[in-house]
C-alpha cells in the first residue's frame, strides 16, 4: 500500500468511479469475494460471542438467560470454528486451482 493512498494524495484505497475498477483476472475476483465473506461471517461471529458475554454478564442472577447467553457464546465459537475451517479448505482449493 502506498503512503499517498493513506494521505489521501494521489491513488486512493477505494477508486471513486466505477471504470476505475480493473480486475483482468477471474481469480482476484474470486480472491476478493472469498476474502470478504470470510472477514464479514467472522466479524459477525465475533460480534456474537461479544453479545454472548454481555448477555452472561448482565443475567447473572437469572438461570433463563445466563442459558441463553451460554448457548449463543457456544453458538458463536462453533461458528468461528467452521469459518476458519472454510477459510483453510478454501485457501487449499484456491492453490489447487492456482488461484
Amino acid at each position: 500500500m502506498k503512503l499517498s493512498a493513506i494521505t489521501g494524495t494521489g491513488n486512493t484505497l477505494l477508486p471513486t468511479k466505477p471504470d476505475q475498477v480493473q480486475y483482468t483476472e477471474v481469480s482476484q475476483i474470486v480472491n476478493v469475494v472469498f476474502n470478504t465473506v470470510i472477514i464479514a461471517a467472522g466479524a459477525i461471529f465475533v460480534i456474537l460471542l461479544l453479545v454472548g458475554g454481555i448477555q452472561y454478564l448482565s443475567g447473572a442472577g437469572n438461570e433463563e438467560a445466563t442459558g441463553k447467553s451460554k448457548k449463543l457464546m457456544i453458538d458463536a465459537v462453533v461458528g468461528l470454528i467452521i469459518v476458519l475451517a472454510a477459510w483453510a479448505i478454501g485457501t487449499w482449493v484456491k492453490g489447487q486451482f492456482g488461484l
